[in-house]
């Protein structure tokens, strides 16, 4: 809005003077402008702050200056929220900021805002929401119901604050002492272990996903198997390990970690036939959010041969069930410095 001076002035920053009688002066006329362009900038301003304007209530521009741009409860879906504003913009200039309570969940580290009445009405703008690092979101980050600030960078994305963002699930976890995405895998593979050598590792659980929502969580894994090891001449009592490998199916890069089980487990102590169960448990900082694929393994750490039946069932040992069921369980806890 342009300042508009009196009528009939050439000085485009004229002041308006008062009418003096006594001393011949003639009041300043005001042009329709002065009054029409006022009102409607002010009208606007309440607008856009999510008010409807009323003669009754005169405080509206000062409670609009207060709460800046607002459209209230977010529409669309956690990936692609819809923001409708109070009035047409042209734009939405860097350091703009709108106020909006989300409706949904994000579901992947790429939402986007879409900003709707911007250069026409009905028209619209999607903007990428990212942290105010410029980082990714993580899924889940964003949650429904609450009040988030989306702030224009000038470079097309919008910054998102408020909300606790980043600290919902990890925060109430922490707070309840349990993991905050917890998943219980059951596996009835028989894996047959046959001739492995020292250091020679033999995967014998394959096939299991867990999706990983936090970048900067702990990822527990724990659970029980059962194998049984017929004879086999000079197999010894050698210690034997079980190394969990975890693997980023996005980029193919791995995490692993080694548990060492008594040295009479999975191998024929004497020549005679070992059979036992064990519960493991393996722990993983640094590994990123998104889909992960989990691997089991073993391996003799001596240099003897060996044999050894994973989910060994009745067919292998008379009692034992058929399949024999084991169970993995992957938590997702909040990291503690």
């Amino acid at each position: 809005m342009l300042y508009n001076p009196p009528s009939g002035s050439s000085d485009p920053n004229a002041p308006y003077i008062r009418k003096n009688v006594s001393a011949g002066t003639q009041g300043s006329k005001v042009p329709p402008e002065a009054i029409e362009y006022t009102q409607r900038e002010i009208v606007a301003l309440e607008a856009i702050a999510g008010l409807a304007p009323t003669n009754t209530v005169l405080v509206q521009a000062a409670m609009a200056l207060g709460r800046g741009i607002w459209v209230g409860a977010l529409t669309g879906s956690g990936d692609l929220a819809v923001a409708t504003l109070g009035v047409v913009l042209p734009s939405l200039m860097q350091g703009m900021r709108i106020g909006a309570v989300a409706a949904a969940t994000n579901p992947s580290t790429a939402p986007r805002l879409r900003v709707v009445n911007l250069g026409s009405a009905g028209a619209y703008v999607d903007f990428p929401i990212l942290k105010a690092d410029g980082s990714s979101l993580v899924p889940g980050e964003i949650v429904a119901g609450r009040l988030y600030r989306y702030e224009a960078d000038g470079a097309g994305n919008v910054l998102i604050s408020g909300g606790g963002l980043g600290s919902g699930a990890l925060n109430q976890a922490k707070a309840a002492g349990s993991p905050f995405n917890s998943v219980a895998l059951p596996t009835t593979q028989r894996t047959n272990a046959s001739g492995s050598t020292a250091g020679a590792l033999v995967t014998v659980v394959t096939g299991l996903t867990f999706s990983k929502k936090s970048a900067s969580s702990l990822l527990r894994i724990g659970g029980s198997f059962y194998c049984h090891s017929p004879v086999v001449p000079g197999q010894g009592s050698g210690a034997v390990s079980v190394r969990a490998i975890v693997t980023v199916l996005a980029t193919g890069a791995t995490f692993s970690d080694d548990r060492i089980l008594n040295n009479t487990f999975l191998t024929s102590g004497g020549g005679a036939a070992g059979s036992g169960g064990n519960s493991h448990r393996f722990r993983f900082a640094g590994v990123p959010a998104g889909s992960l694929g989990l691997n089991i393994a073993l391996k003799r750490d001596d240099n003897l041969a060996w044999n050894t039946i994973y989910g060994a069932t009745g067919s292998d040992l008379g009692g034992l069930p058929t399949p024999n069921p084991s169970l993995f369980e992957i938590d997702e806890l909040e990291q503690i410095s």
